[in-house]
């Protein structure tokens, strides 16, 4: 979706969402982590700050509630 997002032309609907480009490009660097194909030795054992992780959590429901 960010790559979409990166390439759309200015008159797709997608073209909208590079308002919140920034913040969901954070929000994916963020949750890397945790993914299993970036992290595959350890996604399952990786830490979790509960106070950052409702940082993101907070971040990613003002996103999807905007649009």
């Amino acid at each position: 979706m960010i790559g979409a997002i990166r390439s759309a032309d200015s008159v797709s609907p997608v073209a909208q969402a590079t308002a919140v480009l920034e913040d969901l490009e954070d929000i994916n660097q963020y949750s890397r982590t945790y993914h299993h194909d970036q992290n595959p030795g350890g996604a399952d054992t990786e830490p979790i700050n509960d106070g950052e992780l409702s940082g993101y959590v907070r971040k990613a429901l003002d996103l999807v509630g905007g649009f």
